[in-house]
C-alpha cells in the first residue's frame, strides 16, 4: 500500500487502517509513506522517486 501523507483524499490514517486489516492475512503486505506527497505519490512530482 502507498500513503502520500499530505494528501487529503483518502488520509494517511486511512491506509494505515487498510494495512492492519492484513495483519492476519497471509497476503503479503507492505505500507510504503511518502510525508511530502499528496493523493497521487506515483503520478505526481518526483514519480520516479516513488516508484523506485
Amino acid at each position: 500500500m502507498i500513503s502520500g501523507q499530505a494528501g487529503h483524499t483518502v488520509p494517511d490514517v486511512l491506509t494505515r487502517s487498510a494495512n492492519k486489516l492484513y495483519g492476519d492475512s497471509s497476503a503479503v503486505t507492505r505500507l510504503k509513506q511518502f510525508p511530502d506527497r499528496g493523493h497521487s505519490p506515483v503520478v505526481d512530482h518526483g514519480r520516479q522517486t516513488a516508484a523506485e
